[in-house]
């Protein structure tokens, strides 16, 4: 955690008292609705979520059977503690929709995470870095970026090494 940024964080819970784990917590911008930050939720329904101090966001809980609950949060130079937040049933059946399209956040392999870089928004003509600060997973600091494409590429040539040994062939 950076000096400046603080944590907000609250327990999530249905109308019955029992805790929501797995549940997606999301920071929005208030001004733009762009998504921030995202977490899901502990086995006890708890969540932690980074935010800049001094701004205004919108935390949207989503839980599958439940209605949204969206919750105004103005960010200060303390620690937010949201205490137990309750997500009352759906009033109401999904209507029917037509998927023309999907794509995943993330892409998770044996030994690789892809990312699709259309679900992370940013401004038009914003840099690389401003993309790589909102992946999930991804601490990017400019200071260790060489020290991090190094690791990469002695990794990327490990495996190449290791592959290419005995599988050589002549044509």
């Amino acid at each position: 955690m950076t000096s400046q940024s603080l944590v907000v964080r609250g327990v999530l819970q249905d109308s019955s008292g029992n805790s929501l784990p797995a549940a997606t917590v999301m920071l929005l911008s208030a001004k733009d609705s762009i998504m921030q930050e995202f977490v899901t939720s502990g086995d006890d329904g708890t969540f932690k979520i980074r935010a800049a101090k001094n701004k205004d966001y919108v935390l949207q809980v989503l839980f599958l059977g439940l209605e949204t609950l969206n919750k105004n949060v103005k960010s200060s130079t303390d620690d937010i503690d949201l205490g137990i937040l309750t997500l009352l049933p759906s009033a109401s059946a999904l209507p029917n929709i037509d998927v023309i399209g999907e794509y995943d956040l993330m892409k998770i392999g044996k030994d690789t995470v892809e990312y699709n870089a259309k679900a992370f928004k940013v401004q038009p003509g914003a840099a690389v870095e401003d993309l790589l600060k909102r992946l999930p997973g991804w601490k990017y600091n400019v200071m260790d970026q060489s020290k991090l494409m190094v690791k990469m590429c002695k990794m990327s040539w490990w495996m190449a090494k290791n592959f290419w040994k005995g599988h050589t062939h002549r044509y």
